[in-house]
């Protein structure tokens, strides 16, 4: 058999479970949900696995450490991988970060995620295939800003790090990421192995192919590089393979190396040397016990072993044989080195024969092989002591000199004894020396260009034409500009860059001990061997205690010879060299010119033979070590991590403490320490973050900024847990479906890199308005609100299934109560199945207070019925419950009720059923009562006595209560009682229904027996407590309980009660918050819609191309002027990814660069409307805080260039100054012509848009609309005034009540009232074109049908925003943008159609957006990468199309005045320019403060470089009166603080009810609650100064709202008298980032914190 290795913790199969895996498929057998088994096990793990904290900590590790399934090719019927991955987290959630840095990092998810691949690196690529090309730059970015260091420098407190001018600064910048992308090149998949699923090695780390390594210097976050503190490979003592720390690996029976590169031969060819070691060797001895008989997997030298035979005779080993019966052997694995870049004395190094390509190396690093001569003769002979032995320069030449001959500069070997392809020939060293030059671009990077002293052919790599610059840190940041003719100090490459000579120059650093530790690590950055493997060097030491550092000395001096030894703060021993390494740029003669760098190390090798798995190792270690000890990476990490355990706001002091766990590796939590020790422990972090005083301290409850909204997806598993979720026996696997598309999250449906929410997320409302976040608010819009609450219902109500938008797959019948469609149900209470047999009934209920005794069910068991239990008519007391039919029956079902089933025993006794029976007066009730064998009006005893109904015996009436009693056949041993009421006019009661041993049917002297009635008192109040426990941890207002508590005991039946406080509590805010509220006892309302202007109908959709289109193959050139050719830049530049003519459809074009341009051929709508004059580009747009240059836009550039979030974020809000905090563009186009008086309503399809917000309070909440419509809530509610209760459990609140808690029922209450709305407007309605069945084709009908309703919604105005993604082509860009522009054509294409057919063509305008473009020069994946400026589309009727605005580039060169590296191309039209042009085209007054608004940073840009309406729009399409160029009516911004509930998005012009005005609250004096909020509310990112303020002296936020007089609307921008920015929070605004110094507010003080799963036990509350 064979043998086969698992994955890590991989379990063996359970064949007897029903299923196997067939490795002749590589699918499961049977074959069963592939594609979703991972998500199943995933629900199965958090439901019942042992180490519920172990998961949770997963389940956050795996939302920051995102793969986005979608981004996987591979994805459909795979599990395996995908689980594989996310065993990493589990594995490692109590371990160190560092490793599952590392796992993810060789991942091959991870991999195709962040598209690193088989990234190749530039050289090789050119060399191979004579393309341009450049590493892949998504892993390097992300790994940075997502997952170690963040963006913007921080302190261990999470505050900003601020410069000297109080600004914060970045982390890194492009170029960073431009070098860092060449670490992550050369990963490939491992090879298939058979016991995995069908496909490709998508499990295993993967590998690393050396060739595909990009080998040069890599620059880092610090501006040193990644190789700063490794010792170099010079510097490693002759034979070091005896030393101590030499390590080897055991490779078995085979002779081949894993970690470097021998030839295949070497294992198979007899003939080969291999490297023996003697029987007396002490490596042998050392190695392997000849007694044992075992041979280690890995051996590390603790000491230094003297050398014995053959071992003295060579410089360095490769593969060792330690043993011939049977053959063993070891591979040697140097420890991590470094090599300079430059140096001096270099000398060629030549393959076998003269014509092929040589290169040069350090003659003092054993890295090629002997070549010996005859003297005067060219063929040269070997005298190696092993086959593929590597030696230096001196040792060849000694070798050569031991066999009479010289090292020669040979033509060949010797052909008779060597044959041309001979696998003993490698590189060999000469007797001719290199030069080694610096290529030096306009930016100042370098390249290093080899001279060798004669040759033919020169390696590629090293060649002048090299295009493989890396940073280089000059001396006082000088060098030879080409621009300034290499300042006449050096030559020029046939390319136009400067060539220069070199000279390596070698300074000491400390004449004495270093002032600081600090003070040597900046400095001191070579490292060094430790000084005891130097065993022929003798070290004196010197240690200085203060400082921490000890000094070896040699000669008791400190100069070059020095070592330095440094323990620092996070564990790091740092081994560093008293010396340093500068380059010197030199003139012809040897003169130093002045300009000199600092010499660049390197991991690889720039000797192809020299290239190795294993230095491409260390590098990725040391890159990853770079991220994982930098000082941003522990406070960044434990924000994050914070935040997904519940609070999102932590206090710099809880950030600080969280991040000295990770740095500390420990945390002390009263007598128990926590964690190993180590930086990065998770152990110790995990404590920090659950056990601190903030997480758990009650007295932090009452401050409402404190806490959190929970998860969605973790909500329903809370559920699950704690109402005791099991699948029905036969069912083995918990089975949920949609639940992505329902509730926005599930495992493995990470929609994008930044998981499902936004760390720095700040909805509108309360939380937003005190600049504090709520990451999870993202997911509370109201299709996914009200679909998370109906999957829940649905739960409580059927169990789990498909029924009426459950979360289950299976639906045969939908009643509630019973579970025949269900694979698994909730088990708390819940009565069981063997229920005992019915006795009695006295409709006292659980409580005591009226209710059903029994579980009495409706028609065929599942029915409803409309017997409910009351007081007793007949008396003046509620001590007394009867049964009776209230309503009207509309259904011919519900007048039945039936009692659960009765058996009688067998003893043959005979039995009656006994009752009471009451009605109002002698007119005919209808009433009946019998009994039946079903749950049915069948069989022939079904109406046994009736009041004015055909039955066998007629109910008496005499005014008062009667006794009556029929016997139960003898030949009916089960049966069930029924009850009918077949006439609704008159009230009939039952009561005390009895089955008891008896005999006759007669109403005369019939004695009830004595029976208690079996509920208890309080029983509500108990499980109403317990509810809140389990489900809220406690936290649910006490009146919220009371109106749970009356619905529960209205509800008949405990069964229906509990159900009914299950779906009632999941409603509550306190279940979806952390927090607590107050409740002012107020109704919430909405606002009273106001008239429209009843102007002519217009809007607005914004259409965002998520992830950054490359736009430059949406609008390429085509025909240019031949003196300027600009498509040739195009398709030099752009090379495997151009656009070929025949691909593009040509379009005319004036007062551009070229006289027509090229569309993409799959965008052909977008051609014909271009030439229908209804469609334009804008070129080069992109965000800009003003116009830049090449050489002044990183300095005059406030927004984070190139990274998906900060770019995406401008395009959506035109505010780079951050003038108008949280809102977009379109937002405040909105509020402007709200306070115009135009009604205005704003719809988002499927997604959070922050392009629709606007000012609290002046213009409409944008509404969330699912792209499938609006479907009704709660359509079978469980009671009748069910959605009314929902109301008044989320009613309105003091302003000091939870912000979390607030925000979900403010969203909640808008959200259903809305939906009724629109629900009723949107059935309606029905496209007359066909739409694409995509994402983006529904959403575009969506928006169709919403702009059908514009008259039910009595509006003016309406603004859209549509997002689709993939756009993020890092790879494969040409095939992904054929599918994606394939799907915008007929997207767009239908909705035009639409738009026509509605009449509306002219009144509506789509404008496109991006995050940004892509680079123009491609990566070595067939992807480019994040860019800048970009091409643009709009359309609409009223365009004036047909048209370029802006200026397309003229030189998309490098070279081009605004190409920056790789073919980033700087925008020169704002995003300001057509948005002012639209704000005119809506309605918004020419020239007024309200485009100043609109566009805060429109001012920064010349009129040149703005658009007017009338350059943008057909005049003939336009009003013929145009706006004024008068200002607008005073738009005085007043203040709307969101604690008001959410203003109703059918509205405008909000006159608020005054039940909601916080100003009509309570003021402190007068209230019952006084506020806890803090008048500067705690936030994530605070200032560096401590606050003072008591949050426990809170104050109330602020009231100032927006006059309700229509003719008077409040405004939106300052009068002259204001400030230019007027604020709009609290007079000291609260900071999102904490202080420095411990907060003395009370919400430093700990809450508690919720558990992560709920347990099924109350005295273990529920959490998240």
């Amino acid at each position: 058999g064979i043998v086969v290795c698992g994955s890590p913790g991989e379990s063996a199969n359970n064949k007897e479970l029903g299923s196997f895996f067939d490795v002749l498929t590589g699918y499961d057998n049977p074959k069963n949900d592939q594609t979703d088994n991972k998500k199943y096990v995933w629900v199965m793990t958090a439901l019942s696995a042992p180490d519920q904290l172990r998961q949770r900590v997963a389940w956050a590790l795996a939302q920051i450490l995102v793969v986005v399934t979608s981004a996987i090719g591979s994805r459909e019927d795979r599990a395996e991988n995908f689980l594989a991955f996310y065993d990493i987290f589990v594995r490692n959630a109590f371990g160190n970060y560092r490793q599952i840095l590392k796992e993810i990092s060789y991942n091959p998810l991870m991999a195709e995620n962040l598209s690193f691949l088989r990234s190749k690196h530039s050289a090789y690529v050119w060399k191979s295939s004579n393309l341009r090309v450049f590493a892949d730059e998504n892993f390097a970015r992300e790994i940075m800003q997502l997952f170690t260091t963040g963006i913007i420098h921080l302190n261990m407190n999470g505050t900003p790090r601020l410069n000297a001018e109080k600004e914060t600064t970045l982390v890194y910048t492009n170029d960073e990421i431009q070098s860092l992308a060449r670490a992550w090149t050369g990963f490939d998949l491992q090879n298939k192995r058979g016991n995995i699923e069908k496909g490709e090695n998508r499990i295993d780390a993967m590998k690393i192919d050396p060739q595909w390594r990009d080998p040069f210097p890599k620059s880092n976050l610090y501006k040193g590089y990644i190789g700063d503190g490794y010792p170099l490979c010079v510097d490693f003592p002759k034979r070091m393979f005896l030393h101590k720390g030499a390590k080897y690996k055991l490779l078995g029976s085979s002779s081949l190396p894993k970690l470097i590169s021998d030839p295949i031969d070497f294992a198979n060819d007899p003939t080969i040397e291999k490297f023996v070691l003697d029987q007396n060797s002490l490596l042998r001895k050392y190695i392997h016990d000849d007694s044992l008989g075992t041979f280690p997997i890995s051996v590390t030298l603790v000491e230094t072993l003297s050398c014995t035979t053959i071992e003295c005779n060579v410089d360095t080993v490769r593969v060792i044989q330690v043993s011939s019966s049977p053959d063993i052997f070891y591979e040697y694995v140097q420890p991590p080195c470094v090599q300079n870049a430059f140096y001096n004395n270099a000398m060629k190094v030549s393959p076998n024969r003269y014509y092929n390509a040589v290169t040069c190396a350090n003659p003092l690093l054993p890295v090629a092989s002997e070549a010996c001569c005859e003297i005067g003769k060219s063929d040269a002979i070997r005298n190696s002591i092993y086959d593929g032995e590597r030696m230096s320069f001196d040792t060849a030449s000694a070798r050569c000199d031991a066999i009479s001959l010289e090292t020669c500069d040979y033509y060949q070997f010797n052909p008779d004894m060597y044959s041309k392809y001979s696998s003993k020939i490698g590189l060999h060293w000469s007797t001719k020396s290199c030069l080694i030059r610096a290529k030096i671009n306009a930016e100042g990077d370098i390249a290093i260009v080899y001279e060798p002293s004669g040759y033919l052919k020169l390696d590629g790599y090293v060649d002048e034409n090299t295009q493989s610059f890396f940073k280089a840190n000059w001396d006082y940041g000088l060098f030879p500009s080409v621009l300034n003719n290499c300042d006449d100090v050096c030559g020029k490459t046939s390319d136009g860059q400067c060539l220069c000579e070199t000279k390596v120059i070698t300074s000491t650093i400390f004449t004495k001990m270093p002032s600081s530790a600090d003070d040597l690590l900046a400095n001191a950055i070579v490292g060094s061997l430790h000084p005891d493997v130097y065993d022929s060097v003798t070290y004196s030491k010197k240690i200085d205690e203060e400082k921490g550092i000890t000094a070896y000395l040699v000669g008791n001096k400190f100069d070059a010879n020095t070592i330095f030894e440094y323990l620092d703060t996070k564990g790091r021993l740092h081994i560093l060299k008293n010396s340093i390494e500068t380059v010197r740029i030199v003139g012809k003669q040897g003169e130093f010119t002045g300009y000199a760098f600092r010499n660049a190390p390197q991991f690889m090798s720039l000797l192809d033979k020299e290239i190795s798995v294993r230095d491409a190792e260390y590098e990725t270690d040391a890159t990853l070590d770079h991220y994982f000890y930098h000082d941003n990476t522990a406070p960044f990490l434990s924000v994050r991590l914070i935040q997904k355990f519940g609070i999102s706001n932590p206090t710099p002091r809880y950030i600080k403490t969280v991040a000295s766990a990770f740095v500390t590796g420990k945390f002390l939590h009263k007598d128990n320490e926590f964690g190993t020790g180590n930086y990065g422990c998770l152990n110790s972090t995990i404590a920090a973050i659950l056990l601190d005083r903030e997480a758990r301290d009650f007295t932090l409850d009452p401050d409402p900024s404190h806490g959190s909204l929970r998860e969605p997806l973790l909500k329903v598993i809370g559920v699950m847990r704690s109402m005791e979720y099991s699948n029905i026996p036969t069912i083995l696997v918990t089975k949920m479906s949609n639940l992505f598309k329902l509730i926005g999250q599930d495992s493995y449906e990470f929609p994008t890199v930044f998981s499902f929410f936004l760390s720095d997320f700040k909805p509108l409302g309360r939380v937003g308005d005190a600049s504090l976040v709520a990451p999870e608010a993202i997911l509370t819009d109201m299709p996914k609100s009200i679909s998370l609450l109906d999957g829940i219902f649905s739960l409580i109500k059927y169990g789990l299934s498909s029924c009426v938008k459950g979360f289950g797959r299976s639906k045969v019948s939908c009643y509630e109560g019973f579970y025949s469609s269900a694979i698994g149900t909730l088990d708390y209470r819940r009565t069981p199945n063997n229920i005992p047999s019915f006795t009695y009934e006295t409709f006292e209920g659980p409580s005591l207070v009226g209710g059903f005794d029994n579980p009495w069910v409706g028609y065929y068991g599942y029915y409803k019925h409309k017997f409910v239990a009351v007081d007793d008519p007949t008396t003046n007391t509620t001590t007394n419950h009867v049964l009776t039919f209230q309503g009207n029956s509309e259904d011919r079902f519900d007048k039945y009720m039936f009692s659960p089933e009765i058996d009688l025993d067998s003893s043959g006794s005979k039995y009656v059923v006994k009752f009471k029976y009451y009605a109002i007066d002698s007119n005919d009730t209808g009433a009946c009562i019998g009994i039946t064998e079903v749950a049915k009006s069948e069989g022939d005893y079904k109406r046994r006595y009736c009041h004015g109904y055909s039955a066998a015996y007629e109910l008496p009436y005499n005014g008062a209560w009667v006794t009556c009693q029929f016997q139960i056949p003898d030949d009916i041993k089960t049966f069930r009682i029924m009850i009918a009421k077949y006439k609704h006019n008159y009230d009939a009661y039952f009561d005390d229904i009895q089955v008891v041993k008896g005999s006759g049917d007669t109403c005369v002297n019939v004695v009830l027996e004595s029976f208690t009635p079996p509920g208890e008192e309080g029983y509500s109040e108990a499980i109403v407590d317990e509810l809140s426990t389990l489900l809220t941890a406690g936290r649910m207002h006490e009146s919220n309980k009371n109106v749970i508590r009356e619905a529960f005991d209205n509800a008949g039946t405990s069964e229906a009660g509990l159900r009914i406080a299950q779906q009632l509590m999941v409603t509550a805010a306190e279940f979806h918050s952390t927090n607590p509220i107050k409740r002012n006892g107020l109704d919430r309302s909405l606002a009273t819609p106001s008239p429209p202007l009843g102007k002519p109908y217009k809007a607005v959709i914004y259409l965002m191309l998520s992830g950054g289109c490359d736009s430059f193959n949406m609008l390429a050139p085509y025909t240019c002027d031949k003196n300027n050719d600009v498509f040739d830049d195009y398709k030099n530049i752009r090379q495997q990814v151009h656009l070929p003519k025949r691909r593009l459809l040509e379009i005319q074009a004036e007062n551009q660069v070229c006289s027509s341009f090229g569309i993409h051929e799959d965008l052909g709508t977008l051609k014909d409307l271009y030439d229908d004059n209804d469609l334009l580009f804008f070129a080069n747009t992109g965000a800009l805080s003003k116009p830049v240059t090449k050489s002044n836009y990183k300095a005059e550039t406030n927004i984070q260039l190139f990274a998906h979030n900060t770019m995406q974020d401008q395009a959506k809000k035109v505010d780079p100054a951050k003038e108008v905090l949280n809102t977009g563009v379109i937002g405040r186009m909105t509020d402007s012509l709200t306070q115009s008086g135009y009604k205005v309503d704003s719809f988002s399809i499927d997604s959070h848009a922050v392009a629709l917000n606007g000012r609290p309070g002046i213009s409409t909440v944008p509404l969330i609309i699912d792209r499938d419509g609006v479907s009704e809530f709660n359509e079978r509610p469980s009671f009748t005034d069910m959605d009314s209760t929902i109301g008044v459990i989320n009613s309105a609140t003091y302003s000091d009540s939870g912000f979390f808690a607030e925000t979900w029922s403010s969203n909640l209450f808008t959200s259903l009232d809305t939906n009724k709305v629109l629900q009723s407007s949107l059935d309606a309605v029905e496209t007359k074109s066909d739409f694409p069945g995509s994402g983006l084709g529904q959403r575009f009908k969506m928006v169709s049908k919403l702009i059908e309703t514009r008259t039910d919604r009595n509006v003016d105005r309406d603004t859209f925003y549509i997002e689709t993604g993939g756009f993020d082509t890092h790879s494969n860009v040409d095939t992904s943008l054929q599918s994606l522009f394939q799907n915008i054509n007929e997207s767009v294409k239908a909705f035009t159609k639409e738009l026509k057919e509605m009449g509306l063509w002219n009144d509506v305008v789509l404008i496109q957006t991006s995050d940004f473009a892509r680079t123009l020069a491609p990566n070595g994946g067939d992807g480019t990468d994040h860019a800048w400026g970009g091409n643009y589309f709009m359309f609409g009727g009223s365009v004036k199309g047909g048209q370029i605005l802006g200026s397309y580039p003229d030189n998309l060169s490098e070279s081009g005045p605004l190409v920056l590296s790789r073919g980033r191309v700087i925008p020169t039209l704002p995003w300001d320019a057509p948005f002012q042009a639209i704000s005119q085209w809506f309605g918004v007054e020419n020239d007024s403060p309200s485009l100043n608004y609109i566009c805060p940073n429109r001012n920064n840009f010349p009129p040149s470089l703005l658009l007017d309406m009338l350059d943008v729009f057909d005049q003939s399409q336009l009003p013929s009166s145009l706006p004024s160029l008068s200002p607008a009516p005073s738009l005085t911004l007043t203040e709307t603080p969101s604690s008001n509930p959410s203003t109703h998005l059918l509205s405008s012009n909000p006159t608020y009810s005054p039940t909601l005005l916080p100003s009509q609250l309570p003021t402190q004096s007068q209230s019952e609650h006084p506020s806890t909020a803090p008048s500067s509310p705690p936030s994530m990112l605070p200032t560096e100064s401590p606050s003072n303020t008591l949050s426990s002296q809170p104050t109330q936020l602020p009231t100032v709202l927006p006059s309700t007089s229509p003719s008077s609307p409040p405004s939106m921008l300052p009068t002259q008298s204001q400030s230019e920015h007027p604020s709009t929070a609290p007079s000291s605004p609260p900071s999102m980032l904490p202080t420095e110094s411990p907060s003395n507010t009370l919400s430093s003080q700990p809450t508690q914190l919720p558990t992560v799963l709920p347990s099924t036990s109350p005295s273990s509350p529920p959490s998240m």
